[in-house]
């Protein structure tokens, strides 16, 4: 096996900061609750489907810092990024006001048919059929990563609007 190159040791290293930028998201939101003049940018950290993006265009500036424009473009091009672009396409869709919307209604819906008791010792009081007519949507769609951050979104815009909700 041959030494490992500059490149390969960096991305290494970039990967081993990846990892644990992943586990520290929870300390870059509270950064943006009490750092208020850079809250946009601590909020962007703090999303974990941001790191390994952050992490991968470190890397290239790094490849193209150390080996050149060629050498950075030639790696870029060989990569394939449909299915990341599907996906990021796909969650900025879902996170629209009218898909939200429909989700939730379609929720409020399905949860009507739903012989679960709310409103009895559950954190979010009329919101457990809620809660579970999304997760039936989701196990039903695990090829959709959104699915389950939707039904999550419409069961929190429910329980936001509630009096009782401990987060007001």
């Amino acid at each position: 096996m041959s030494d490992p190159t500059l490149i390969q040791m960096i991305g290494a290293a970039l990967f081993a900061l990846a990892v644990i930028h992943t586990f520290s998201t929870r300390f870059f939101e509270h950064l943006a609750h009490t750092q208020p003049r850079h809250a946009g940018l601590w909020h962007l950290l703090g999303e974990v489907e941001v790191v390994f993006g952050f992490w991968a265009m470190i890397l290239m500036l790094f490849m193209f810092a150390v080996s050149g424009k060629h050498e950075a473009t030639t790696y870029l091009d060989s990569r394939n990024f449909t299915e990341p672009m599907f996906v990021f396409a796909i969650m900025v869709i879902a996170g629209t006001r009218s898909i939200l919307q429909f989700a939730g209604s379609s929720v409020r819906q399905a949860a009507r048919f739903m012989p679960l008791r709310s409103g009895h010792g559950q954190l979010f009081p009329g919101t457990g059929p809620c809660a579970a007519a999304g997760l039936i949507y989701h196990g039903t769609r695990r090829d959709d990563p959104g699915g389950v951050d939707v039904a999550q979104l419409a069961v929190c815009g429910l329980s936001l609007h509630q009096t009782d909700c401990p987060w007001r």
